[in-house]
């Protein structure tokens, strides 16, 4: 007698390897955003400095949402199965 089928490992490996993909994500984007700032002069027009700041940081954010997201839908989904 199997303790799990076949298709309740599949979709943990399936929403454990997407856990993964949205951590590894959010960590390139930061790499990704702090290597952009560096190479900006620091004072050149700050009103698309800002926008561009905004812009990053709700994609970040939106990144990270989705990773939590996913951790407790995973938690979730462990429960119930």
């Amino acid at each position: 007698m199997r303790a799990c089928k076949l298709s309740m490992v599949a979709l943990m490996v399936f929403f454990f390897c997407l856990t993964i993909c949205a951590s590894v994500s959010a960590n390139i984007w930061l790499s990704k955003w702090t290597d952009k700032a560096k190479g900006k002069a620091v004072g050149n027009n700050t009103s698309a400095s800002s926008s561009n700041q905004i812009h990053n940081m709700n994609i970040y954010s939106a990144l990270g949402i989705i990773q939590g997201n996913k951790v407790c839908f995973d938690d979730f989904f462990h429960l119930l199965f």
